[in-house]
C-alpha cells in the first residue's frame, strides 16, 4: 500500500490482479486499475505526481498516470516477481527490487534502464531511496542489506547483522538507516561512519 503524496488517496495491490485507489476521507473505492492478468505484488505512489507504479508476480513494473487512469510505460528488466517499487523524493528514478536478486534503476520520464544493480543472492525484498536522493538501500533474504551510490551504481557497503531483511527506512537527514527482519530484530546504522570506513 501507498499513500499520496496529499494523503488524500491510498493505493493497494493484490493476489485479485487489481490495484484500488481509495479516497482516505470517505474510505471509499476510486477506481480499479486493471492492467492485464497476472497478479500485482508491490505498489507505489510516487511523491511528486500522480503516477503509480505497481510490480508484478510476472517481473514487470507498470507505470500508471492517475489524473488519466491509463498506463504510461510498461518497463521490462527483471526475470522473476517484482518484490519493490520505491520512487525517490523528487519522483524521477524509481528502483525496483526482484526475485531474482536484481535491483533496477528506472528513468520515471523516459521509461529507460538507468542500472542494473547487482549483488544480491537472494531475492530483493526492498529498496529505498536516501531522503537526499544519493543512495539506495536494498534488502534481501540472505546477505542483509546492500547501500549503492545512486549517481554511479556502484556498490558503497554491505551491512550484515539480520538475514531476511523485510524493510529499511532512512532518517529524514539520510544519516541513520534501520532495516527490519523477520528474525524480529530491527537495527540501527550509522552511515556516515560505514561509507568512510570504506
Amino acid at each position: 500500500m501507498s499513500f499520496s503524496p496529499d494523503g488524500s488517496m491510498l493505493v493497494s495491490g493484490g493476489w485479485e490482479n487489481d490495484v484500488i485507489l481509495w479516497d482516505v476521507s470517505s474510505l471509499s473505492q476510486l477506481a480499479t486499475l486493471q492492467e492485464d492478468t497476472d497478479r500485482v505484488w508491490s505498489v507505489s505512489f510516487s511523491p511528486a505526481d500522480s503516477i503509480l507504479a505497481f510490480g508484478k508476480v510476472d517481473g514487470k513494473v507498470i507505470l500508471w498516470d492517475v489524473a488519466s487512469g491509463s498506463p504510461l510505460a510498461t518497463l521490462q528488466g527483471h526475470k522473476s516477481v517484482v518484490e519493490s517499487v520505491s520512487f525517490s523524493r523528487d519522483g524521477s528514478l524509481l528502483a525496483s527490487g526482484g526475485r531474482d536478486g536484481t535491483v533496477i534503476l528506472w528513468d520515471v520520464a523516459s521509461g529507460n534502464q538507468l542500472a542494473t544493480l547487482q549483488g544480491h543472492t537472494e531475492r530483493v525484498g526492498f529498496a529505498s531511496f536516501s531522503p537526499d536522493g544519493s543512495i539506495l538501500a536494498s534488502g534481501d533474504w540472505r546477505n542483509g542489506v546492500i547501500l549503492w551510490d545512486v549517481a554511479s551504481g556502484s556498490q558503497l557497503a554491505t551491512l550484515q547483522g539480520h538475514r531476511i531483511v523485510e524493510s529499511v527506512s532512512f532518517s529524514p537527514d539520510s544519516s541513520l538507516l534501520a532495516s527490519g527482519s523477520s528474525d524480529g530484530t530491527v537495527l540501527l546504522w550509522q552511515l556516515a561512519s560505514i561509507i568512510s570506513g570504506r
